[in-house]
């Protein structure tokens, strides 16, 4: 992988790529919008957007929507629990193996072969989260509410949030398109005026490279790792100068996935106590000690919200804009690069790689041909390609 010491030059690419996009939308992304999600690219480049597999609508899991276009999605009227949506680039023909954004394992693809990768990344995906709320004018057609343990149904409320509590990939944002449409923050009980999520100025180059996550220095080493100077972004895995994401403090220190430390600090979860006043799990930490702890004023919640400008909330209890419920009739729109600005596009993943090993063995483990094993965060790390 190229040294972290060539960012610098590589990572110049990631500019304002409008290339015309605004004058040349095409006419799917500037139609009226008939169903209540629609996903907008304004990427210079194509994307797949990908949803949960275990909780889709009836559109595909992965779909690829062009520079410039959009997608709408099929949210049934009888409402539909806890999706999840987001962005990948630099994928294979079918939408897989790609390059950003490849944080998830989808059983049916890898059954036929089109998700090959063994190295996934972290799930710090610009998405958003919702569940929908029920439309029809017969409640007892409403989908059953998974939460209760009572039999009850979906109501009419849509539950959502764009958030960048985990961290983020591509700048987005996240657009209320129905006026008169009410919607309330969760927290606060709050009528919000505006419920949009703006977070288009998002940027990795601005991701803390020396994050503090000592707890105010409680914790300064983590089975024997110094955690006062911890790199929060995320390199491609391609080329690590690509820069292609930002991890939050909760995600680095309790992702075992590519690039989080996990594994190399022990096992952390969000309850250990060396992690959880920036996971803060509830309970045993409750909203108020997090908002007066250290999660409150991270280099990373100052670089979300501050020079970036993203409206969405950064820790589990901040003030921004969190966890909101609209009328179940609202539509809204996921606009990936507003404006443009977009992320630089790695290589794409070559084939998976069919030895591993363990860069925490004793004696040192080597892949073949001598080379060094990689440390990937894990006991279990993919060598590279053999040359």
């Amino acid at each position: 992988m190229t040294k972290r010491s060539d960012r610098t030059h590589r990572s110049s690419v990631f500019a304002l790529a409008l290339l015309g996009l605004a004058a040349a939308a095409s006419p799917a992304a500037g139609a009226e919008q008939p169903t209540r999600l629609r996903i907008t690219n304004r990427c210079p480049y194509p994307l797949w957007i990908q949803q949960d597999f275990k909780h889709p609508s009836g559109d595909p899991v992965v779909r690829e929507v062009a520079a410039g276009a959009s997608l709408d999605y099929a949210i049934p009227d009888q409402g539909l629990a806890a999706t999840r949506f987001w962005a990948k680039a630099a994928c294979n023909s079918w939408g897989y193996d790609c390059a950003i954004g490849e944080s998830t394992g989808v059983p049916a693809a890898q059954a036929a072969k089109h998700q090959t990768v063994t190295l996934f990344d972290p799930p710090i995906d610009s998405k958003l989260e919702a569940t929908w709320g029920c439309i029809e004018a017969d409640t007892s057609k409403c989908a059953p509410n998974p939460s209760s343990n009572k039999g009850d149904r979906l109501d009419g409320w849509t539950w959502w949030n764009g958030s960048v509590v985990d961290g983020y990939t591509f700048p987005f944002e996240i657009l209320s398109r129905t006026p008169g449409a009410k919607c309330y923050d969760q927290r606060s009980g709050k009528l919000l005026a505006d419920a949009s999520v703006r977070c288009g100025g998002l940027d990795p180059r601005q991701c803390p490279a020396a994050e503090n996550l000592s707890t105010g220095g409680k914790y300064d080493t983590i089975n024997g790792v110094d955690v006062t100077r911890v790199d929060l972004q995320l390199g491609a895995v391609t080329a690590e100068a690509d820069l292609v994401g930002c991890f939050s403090p909760c995600t680095k220190l309790t992702q075992a996935a590519r690039g989080g430390w996990r594994t190399k600090l022990g096992g952390l979860d969000p309850a250990s106590p060396q992690a959880q006043m920036y996971c803060c799990p509830t309970p045993p930490v409750s909203p108020a000690a997090c908002s007066a702890g250290p999660a409150a004023s991270t280099a990373y919640l100052k670089a979300v919200q501050g020079p970036q400008g993203c409206s969405a909330y950064a820790y589990a209890y901040d003030d921004a804009q969190g966890l909101a419920k609209c009328e179940g009739k609202m539509k809204f729109e996921l606009v990936y690069c507003p404006g443009g600005k977009s992320l630089p596009l790695p290589p794409k993943r070559g084939p998976a790689p069919t030895a591993f090993c363990d860069p925490t063995a004793v004696p040192k483990q080597l892949c073949p041909g001598g080379v060094p094993c990689p440390d990937c965060g894990s006991k279990s790390c993919p060598c590279p390609p053999a040359s």
